[in-house]
């Protein structure tokens, strides 16, 4: 939702005004959308990272060593194959 709302902020005359001036839509996008909607990704990110952290640690933490959950699973096979 951050992403969508940052994006959605977007001036249209903007990138009419990039077009007009001749950049192609790749340099549209870097030098006009992405500084514009740079806050809301980086929000995003912020977001999915916290929730993600959560659904492994709190577990972990009520649980201990003797609950074993998906999350804790994932990490005992990322650690052992990791190589």
């Amino acid at each position: 939702m951050p992403i969508y709302a940052s994006m959605a902020r977007v001036n249209p005359r903007l990138l009419e005004a990039a077009e007009v001036l001749g950049a192609r839509p790749l340099a549209k996008l870097a030098k006009v959308i992405l500084p514009i909607s740079l806050p809301g990704i980086a929000s995003g990110a912020v977001l999915v990272y916290l929730t993600s952290f959560a659904d492994f640690v709190i577990p972990a933490m009520l649980g201990g060593v003797e609950g074993y959950t998906i999350g804790y699973l994932i990490w005992d096979l990322f650690l052992k194959y990791r190589n």
